[in-house]
């Protein structure tokens, strides 16, 4: 049985819904149509919302051994309502917790992000991670970043509208900052200052350097230098972080200005 199962994982790396649909079998659970809907193309891409905390472990397996997607994006919509002294009567404090997802608990982020460590570490094909609205912890970003720095694949990693901070963009920088595959990051509504502008005009700047060596090592072999195949950043969002401000922008400016290979900012 050991053997047999360990079989089902091999072959469930290479294809996410079958595997998917044996853990849920194994937890005598149903597949949730939204997991499902874009596997086909090779892609995961669904509201973690609408998933209760006991649809979450298949997931969670099939993740942390995936090496079929090559797009993984998972989000999270939910706003927490502010409760007035009217609403408090109508609904007890209890009603309000019962509706918080599953998604918004620090355990099951740091999960997640577990799960999304060991995709990023065996996956040869994984090209898009794109985590919207999560509310991610230090821990969880520490986690993600061990992933990323092992990742060979990775092209476009966004963290949209997750609140992660200039404290969070930092953690996450040092393995961005050195990473030959990403080429492009969004950070769009991270809440960040001019501080993070400040993390992302340095790896802007280490990258630079790092280009430039290799150009020069290559013109003293009588080579042209093939800036387009270069490693780093082509690509950098940082929308709605309104207090980035001028002096963020200054610093990002700075490091542009001898820049040859970032294309958008």
């Amino acid at each position: 049985m050991v053997q047999g199962n360990s079989q089902i994982r091999r072959q469930g790396a290479h294809d996410f819904l079958a595997y998917y649909e044996f853990c849920c079998a194994r937890q005598d659970s149903v597949p949730l149509p939204a997991v499902k809907i874009n596997l086909d193309k090779g892609m995961l891409d669904f509201n973690g919302d609408r998933v209760k905390l006991t649809d979450w472990p298949p997931i969670l397996h099939s993740i942390s051994i995936n090496k079929h997607l090559h797009h993984i994006a998972i989000s999270s919509t939910y706003q927490g309502r502010l409760a007035s002294a009217d609403s408090d009567k109508r609904y007890p404090k209890s009603t309000f917790r019962r509706k918080i997802p599953a998604i918004r608990s620090k355990d099951l982020t740091f999960k997640l992000c577990k799960a999304l460590r060991e995709c990023l570490t065996v996956s040869p094909i994984l090209k898009t991670l794109h985590l919207s609205g999560l509310p991610l912890r230090e821990r969880d970003l520490i986690t993600l970043t061990k992933g990323l720095a092992k990742s060979a694949s990775l092209e476009n990693f966004f963290l949209t509208n997750c609140p992660i901070s200039d404290e969070g963009l930092e953690v996450i920088c040092q393995s961005v900052k050195y990473s030959a595959s990403i080429r492009s990051v969004d950070f769009t509504g991270c809440n960040l200052t001019w501080r993070g502008a400040e993390h992302m005009a340095n790896i802007i700047k280490h990258q630079a350097m790092q280009r430039h060596g290799t150009a020069w090592a290559e013109s003293l072999r009588y080579r042209l230098p093939q800036f387009e195949g270069m490693s780093g950043l082509r690509r950098v969002t940082l929308n709605c972080n309104t207090l980035i401000g001028d002096r963020g922008a200054a610093a990002l400016a700075h490091e542009l200005s001898e820049d040859l290979w970032v294309k958008g900012l």
